[in-house]
């Protein structure tokens, strides 16, 4: 039997929460090479997506531009990575 009362836990696990980066904190390079600081998007609702839009496997893209369409004013970010796994 352990001595770790459910209350240590609950605080070791609030300690780590704290520690712990969000996405805010991060930043990450546009298509064309410009700085995009995440904490911009604090507050919103962000989806990210992994798209691959030079093989040809673009039929997501509908959806996710009617989602947007949709939902841009109620605080919905739809931000975009693209794969390049596909390339020749």
């Amino acid at each position: 039997m352990s001595n770790v009362s459910e209350l240590d836990v609950k605080h070791q696990l609030r300690k780590k929460k704290e520690n712990m980066a969000k996405i805010y904190d991060f930043k990450a390079l546009t298509s064309k090479g410009r700085e995009l600081d995440f904490a911009q998007f604090e507050g919103k609702v962000l989806l990210i997506v992994n798209t691959a839009s030079k093989c040809g496997f673009t039929p997501q893209f509908a959806g996710l531009e009617e989602l947007n369409q949709k939902y841009k004013d109620k605080g919905l970010v739809i931000i975009g990575f693209p794969c390049n796994q596909f390339k020749p």
